[in-house]
């Protein structure tokens, strides 16, 4: 009678270890670790983000004179760069290119950096990874998310370059795509 008991909860412990083993191993094989970084902004050169612009964002006029410009908008909308931009970084010369300063120690036998550059009313504090993949092209997605509550908190507000910096175990890419998960 025992027995009879004993076997179908032994059975069914079985199968749920081995079903989380396996789906460890699973997330272990295809996801990434990572460090985000969300206020990258004040690091870079304003020179670098002015020349890598993307469309859909406000910027300030150059020169802005209300007396000789009028009292309008002293912003103007991208209307021709790209919706995104994305830079690898492998090495400490391009890292000196972007960044003016940064608290980053970063390894770059070991590790790099992933710069993403988008169009967003929130700031990028506002967001989180859900999770970084490798598939079998080497190509590398980074799924994120807003965070929990931040949702339409600034509605209505002007849109603005949102910057991501990613720093993750150096890994040989062929491409970088950033994916928004609702």
């Amino acid at each position: 009678m025992v027995k009879k008991i004993i076997v179908p909860i032994v059975a069914t412990i079985l199968v749920v270890v081995i079903a989380v083993v396996g789906v460890n191993i699973y997330n272990n094989h295809n996801t990434l670790s990572y460090e985000l970084y969300t206020e990258a902004e004040p690091w870079i050169y304003e020179s670098y983000l002015e020349n890598n612009k993307v469309y859909g964002a406000h910027y300030k006029i150059p020169n802005y004179n209300p007396d000789e410009d009028g009292w309008g908008s002293k912003y103007y909308v991208d209307e021709t760069s790209p919706k995104t931009r994305t830079v690898v970084i492998t090495d400490e010369e391009a890292f000196n290119e972007i960044f003016k300063e940064g608290d980053l120690d970063v390894d770059y036998n070991k590790e790099m950096l992933i710069l993403h550059i988008f169009v967003d009313i929130s700031p990028a504090s506002f967001y989180k990874i859900a999770k970084i993949e490798l598939d079998d092209e080497q190509v590398l997605r980074v799924y994120y998310k807003e965070k929990e509550g931040t949702e339409n908190l600034l509605a209505g507000m002007r849109p603005n370059p949102t910057c991501f910096l990613v720093k993750m175990k150096k890994t040989d890419v062929t491409a970088v795509e950033f994916v928004e998960e609702r």
